[in-house]
């Protein structure tokens, strides 16, 4: 298996009209510990039910490793990161301690601090994707969206983590990487990705909102959804 999508829940500090799933909502007090519940009593599930070997054949006949999607919903949340996502990312080491899969998190970055990107980094993420950076979501308007990124940079950088690039900005006051520029092995990467920043990018999923995403999208995916709920896509 190339990649899997992963929905661990619901829950999100948003509710924007143009969602693709009106579950993806803010929950609270009771409502968010049965939605966070949800998401916990599936993981453990949904990795019990995923292939031992993560690994799929490339074009030159490499063995290379499966790339797991985290997304939410928002996984960052208070509620949330604590109680379901870190522990997820603790089962994924858990369940491949040898040939771990490469893991990647979509985030919309509006509640990501220093200490989230640690916490990520210790757990084996390798890519963190900045998404929903247009217009059409609360407080990211106008020149708004800029500043936000400039400080989503000076976080990154502050922890080593590099910014690259899909190409097909559209501005440059985006200041986007040459997307040719390729991070050194093993080495921590972000990005931002939107319908705003980016063009030509493969519809790969969604935190928060519909449009281009962290990644292009491989020939082959598996979505799952938090009750364990999924469809294989090609």
């Amino acid at each position: 298996m190339q990649s899997l999508y992963w929905v661990l829940t619901w829950a999100c500090h948003r509710k924007c009209a143009h969602c693709y799933d009106d579950r993806f909502r803010p929950y609270v007090r009771s409502a968010l510990t049965d939605v966070v519940a949800e998401g916990q009593r599936a993981y453990e599930a949904i990795l019990a039910n995923l292939p031992d070997d993560m690994t799929w054949t490339d074009a030159a006949g490499a063995r290379q490793p499966t790339l797991i999607v985290m997304a939410g919903g928002e996984l960052l949340i208070d509620g949330v990161r604590e109680e379901l996502f870190y522990p997820a990312l603790d089962a994924i080491r858990r369940r491949w301690p040898d040939a771990p899969p490469r893991l990647s998190v979509q985030t919309t970055g509006d509640v990501l601090e220093p200490e989230h990107i640690d916490a990520m980094l210790a757990r084996g993420v390798t890519t963190i994707a900045i998404a929903s950076i247009d217009d059409y979501h609360v407080g990211m308007k106008g020149e708004r969206k800029f500043r936000f990124m400039e400080k989503i940079r000076a976080m990154m950088a502050e922890k080593g983590v590099r910014e690259v690039s899909l190409g097909g900005a559209k501005s440059a006051k985006l200041r986007a990487p040459d997307p040719a520029a390729r991070p050194r092995g093993g080495e921590p990467t972000f990005l931002f990705s939107a319908p705003s920043l980016n063009s030509g990018s493969a519809n790969f999923g969604r935190a928060g909102g519909p449009g281009p995403t962290a990644l292009p999208m491989p020939a082959t995916r598996r979505t799952f959804a938090p009750a364990g709920r999924g469809q294989r896509t090609s």
